[in-house]
């Protein structure tokens, strides 16, 4: 039974992820349905502020300025309460992250159901209901990779895409509308939604509970309920691998393999094992400090590129010769990593965590450089390689995240990861102005300066490569085996002749 609920568990919170966590952006489906309803045309109702004719629904640049705000706030919103959500989750556990998800997911459902810009116009309540609701139902689906040792990078993965792929939830409301109302299409996903979130809590209750906060000291038994938070190890993932490869299964272990001590005592003399320290300690380690530099930096490589790619179809010509077929290809093709997912968990387990990093860079490096390419038909393949590098870039931060924190810290080491992204992701505004004033809109220049940032992001990897070098275990001389230096963030230790 313990075993079914574990899968339960899985199945329920990665459909919670893929349904609620990411709908928000998809934004631009859900505003035309908003548009076609009419809401906000009461803004345009001075005609010189009407700007487009009237087989455009009726918009003027007053209404959709409108609607741009509320995604703005939602957006906002997400980027500002993942600090916070990630303190709720760690100290009072995924249990009550679920919970509270819950409220907010429901909120905010019900109120974009009635919502209506003349007469109760709650939308901006609403949608900041779905982006925090949404956020914290990611978050809390982190835990559960701590459930499925061997499985982690693949969970964590599968997680990262699930949001991506949740923006598709409202472009599917769009086409469903011509049958139902929004009303009726809110009030029945709220129903799905209680439902779904009650069957995760239900999972969660079965798997075991241990009271958040419950101090976790020392390195034990994995299979040890004092080292478990809602029944999940606290510990790293190569921690449970290693006690697994000397017991050749994950069933209990009374002490610590000997072997495996002197690895852990090796990672702590040069500071490395960060899972059992505090979060003051994890936060000014340098592994906190790349964390922040890598994901910040990629993801405004990511976000810019999104930004601009409108612009640069265009200028290869897609709105003549194709009438924006690209650009509707590339909104479709975008939440489609998951199909990375396998890739992703492959190259964890043979390459290990810092082999994965430079893969990242490598393929943000590549789509960088066929961005520069005056071609449609090269940007499918931009659009492909693109798509890849985000579902890397989010799975392997998520991978760094647990792998290196551990479980203990992990939503604040997340919230911290977004916030400072979000912080860093605004100086794609100065590029946006840069290449609009100065460059006559040709995001050329501003594509070049984001592909240079590749070069020192595969430096940075190999410093912290360099930082983490396990130090090499010295036996007697006369002893018959060989040094043994084992990599923490590698899958098997290696024989050094």
């Amino acid at each position: 039974m313990p075993q079914c609920a574990d899968y339960g568990l899985v199945i329920t919170a990665l459909l919670s992820v893929f349904f609620f966590s990411g709908i928000l952006l998809g934004w631009a489906p859900f505003m035309h349905a908003l548009l076609e309803e009419g809401q906000f045309e009461e803004l345009c109702h001075d005609v010189e502020n009407i700007t487009r004719p009237a087989d455009k629904l009726g918009k003027c640049d007053a209404q959709l300025n409108e609607l741009n705000l509320i995604f703005t706030l939602g957006s906002a919103t997400i980027s500002a309460s993942s600090l916070p959500c990630g303190i709720f989750l760690d100290t009072y556990g995924p249990r009550a992250a679920v919970f509270v998800s819950l409220l907010f997911e429901l909120s905010g459902l019900v109120l974009l159901a009635f919502a209506d810009s003349r007469s109760f116009d709650v939308f901006v309540p609403g949608v900041l209901g779905i982006a925090v609701g949404g956020l914290m139902i990611m978050i809390s689906a982190f835990p559960i990779s701590f459930r499925f040792p061997k499985h982690q990078s693949t969970i964590l993965a599968t997680i990262s895409c699930l949001f991506d792929a949740s923006s598709l939830i409202f472009a599917v409301f769009d086409y469903v509308q011509q049958f139902f109302t929004r009303k009726q299409l809110m009030l029945g996903y709220a129903v799905f939604c209680a439902v779904l979130y009650c069957l995760v809590l239900l999972f969660w209750s079965i798997t075991g509970f241990t009271p958040p906060g419950e101090e976790q000291t020392g390195r034990v038994d994995p299979d040890d309920d004092d080292q478990l938070i809602d029944g999940v190890w606290t510990g790293s993932i190569q921690e449970r691998k290693q006690l697994q490869l000397v017991v050749g299964s994950e069933g209990p272990v009374d002490n610590p393999p000997q072997g495996t001590a002197a690895n852990n005592e090796g990672e702590a003399a040069h500071g490395h094992d960060l899972t059992q320290k505090g979060i003051w300690t994890q936060v000014m380690s340098f592994e906190f400090m790349f964390l922040i530099a890598f994901g910040s930096i990629q993801m405004l490589r990511a976000n810019a590129y999104i930004g601009f790619n409108d612009e640069l179809l265009a200028r290869y010509g897609d709105d003549v010769s194709c009438h924006g077929w690209y650009t509707s290809l590339f909104g479709w093709i975008l939440p489609a990593s998951i199909v990375f997912i396998p890739l992703i968990d492959g190259c964890i387990c043979y390459f290990g965590l810092g082999g994965t990093l430079h893969i990242t860079n490598v393929f943000g490096a590549i789509y960088g450089g066929l961005v520069l390419i005056p071609s449609l038909k090269v940007q499918l393949g931009t659009f492909a390689v693109f798509v890849c590098f985000r579902a890397f870039l989010y799975a392997t931060m998520s991978t760094y995240t647990a792998e290196i924190f551990g479980l203990a810290t992990l939503g604040r080491i997340t919230g911290s990861l977004f916030t400072a992204s979000a912080v860093f992701v605004l100086l794609q505004y100065p590029l946006q102005w840069m290449t609009s004033s100065q460059f006559d809109s040709n995001p050329t220049v501003s594509s070049v300066i984001l592909l240079g940032l590749c070069a020192p992001m595969g430096v940075l990897v190999l410093w912290w490569q360099v930082r983490r070098r396990p130090r090499r275990l010295q036996v007697p001389s006369d002893a018959a085996a060989p040094a043994i230096e084992t990599d923490p963030l590698l899958p098997r230790a290696v024989g050094v002749q």
